[in-house]
């Protein structure tokens, strides 16, 4: 978002906006004389986001999916995602979309994951429970959609063919704690690939729980549990 450096009378799309934490830091941003515009196309997301982001007139939330939606040709001067343009099913396509609602010259910023191998956050607790997992689903969670722009060439590729130029795309590496223990091992059966497979397949959550516990045992520190995290940082211009 700094990379951006918006300012009052900004026009903003966050694509992927969740729960509209970030929407609101954007409204801030650009002020009463800018706009907000949080698109996901989750229905309770949207819903949430619109609720959290209810007292600030600036912010307009659409349930939509960001690499379909018909946006009006040139009407941000920005646009955001943390962790919302993993998902395309045709990703130049989507990019292509997003570049026609930017203003020549406006930006793109993104956060997005490296592979999975290089994110401990992820990799570790899938690892850990791995002796009593199948190993064709541990496979399978390494090319989840998630970490489908993993690789820097790939970001390049889909960028250009959408139309962008003057990319900027850098390795970010940051420890993340969801806090103690408990907590950490809590979040470590419910979200990332250990959690997707969890949920799909919850037979093997208990054989797996002990394991990924005894794992982050040895990550504690400073009074909490800490997991590397791996993305890029990708800025492009339309």
């Amino acid at each position: 978002m700094a990379a951006l450096s918006l300012g009052p009378g900004d026009k903003v799309a966050d694509i992927g906006c969740g729960g509209g934490r970030t929407l609101s830091a954007i409204a801030e941003a650009v002020g009463p004389a800018g706009t907000a515009v949080g698109i996901d196309q989750s229905a309770a997301m949207a819903e949430r986001a619109q609720a959290l982001c209810s007292g600030l007139p600036q912010v307009q939330v659409i349930c939509a999916d960001a690499g379909r939606y018909e946006f009006q040709t040139r009407e941000f001067t920005a646009v955001y995602s943390r962790f919302g343009v993993m998902f395309f099913e045709k990703p130049a396509d989507a990019f292509a979309n997003i570049r026609r609602g930017l203003s020549p010259g406006g930006r793109m910023a993104f956060v997005c994951w490296r592979s999975m191998q290089e994110n401990e956050l992820d990799y570790a607790p899938i690892k850990a429970a791995g002796s009593v997992l199948p190993r064709h689903l541990v496979e399978a969670a390494g090319e989840a959609l998630p970490f489908s722009l993993a690789r820097r060439d790939t970001i390049d590729a889909v960028l250009i063919a959408a139309g962008f130029s003057h990319l900027e795309i850098e390795p970010r590496d940051l420890a993340v704690s969801s806090g103690d223990l408990g907590a950490m091992l809590e979040v470590s059966l419910k979200v990332g690939s250990l959690g997707s497979l969890l949920r799909e397949y919850p037979d093997y959550a208990e054989a797996a729980r002990p394991l990924v516990e005894a794992m982050l045992k040895t990550k504690a520190a400073s009074g909490g549990v800490y997991l590397k995290a791996a993305v890029w940082i990708v800025i492009a211009t339309a």
